[in-house]
């Protein structure tokens, strides 16, 4: 979509109901791997909570999709590293670790469902994420906010290293990973990784596979490299490597998720975030 296609579909013509903003926003953001239930729109990159009116704070919106949050914590399931509130209106999206050390707390009380929320649930919750989240006005930063979600910044190699033909958006995992000392289960992982994104790039999938993943830019992700790979009839690919030394970490990762403070309080981030006014 061009500029300012999503808000016009939005707001002057085809959205009519909560479902109708859910599909917009999906089609705008390209979503292949998605569920739609009592998350809105569930990936494994991003959670989404979707309102067919722009009257609702993204505030109150967030702290609907915060008690699903808590409610994934408490069991034990796992969560997106990001999660973003949507409506005819605006968008925001916000880091999910830097609201687990407060839902980590467990002082919030929850109301019986997400939308049940009391006003100080509410109230503790806007006070914390205040700082925490960007919002975008779907009027004027449209693509802007469909940029933020679909670039991926979770590549942990250069295009050098693994012979992509085009430059990737973001090289913010490859300068995280430098300041940190890995394990040598970790390392074999990204060894092992790397050769696998040298496979992908090194042929050009047929039309239909690169329509059925979105192969249309270099900084694809993980899932779509996985399984392009997977469907490579003449030339397969092998992946037993990577999933025994994948399995090695998880092995030596298990017992550790309450010492790494996986599932422990902990410090709240002090990092700066930016907001923009809605």
């Amino acid at each position: 979509m061009t500029t300012q296609n999503l808000y016009i579909k939005l707001k002057f013509k085809q959205a009519k109901s909560e479902e109708d903003v859910k599909d917009g926003y999906i089609k705008a953001l390209g979503l292949k791997s998605y569920t739609k239930g009592l998350v809105d729109i569930r990936t494994d990159e991003i959670w989404f909570e979707a309102k067919d009116t722009g009257k609702h704070s993204s505030y109150a919106m967030f702290t609907q999709l915060l008690h699903y949050v808590q409610d994934a914590l408490n069991k034990g399931e796992p969560v997106p590293p990001f999660l973003a509130v949507i409506d005819t209106e605006k968008a925001a999206l916000m880091k999910t670790s830097d609201v687990l050390p407060f839902l980590a707390k467990k002082t919030v009380k929850w109301g019986k469902s997400a939308s049940q929320y009391p006003k100080e649930a509410l109230d503790e919750v806007s006070a914390h994420i205040g700082t925490h989240f960007v919002s975008f006005k779907i009027a004027t930063h449209e693509d802007e906010f469909i940029q933020t979600v679909v670039v991926n910044h979770f590549i942990p190699f250069t295009e050098a290293e693994v012979n992509a033909p085009e430059r990737f958006e973001s090289d913010f995992m490859v300068r995280y990973l430098e300041k940190k000392k890995l394990s040598k289960e970790a390392k074999a992982v990204l060894d092992a990784g790397r050769e696998l994104w040298k496979a992908y790039f090194s042929e050009t999938d047929i039309y239909n596979m690169r329509e059925e993943f979105k192969l249309n830019r270099a900084d694809v992700g993980w899932y779509q490299i996985r399984n392009a790979l997977k469907k490579r009839i003449e030339t397969p690919v092998d992946f037993s490597d990577f999933e025994t030394v994948y399995k090695n970490l998880s092995a030596k990762l298990q017992p550790l998720v309450f010492e790494l403070g996986f599932l422990r309080d902990s410090q709240e981030s002090t990092e700066p975030n930016v907001e923009v006014p809605e």
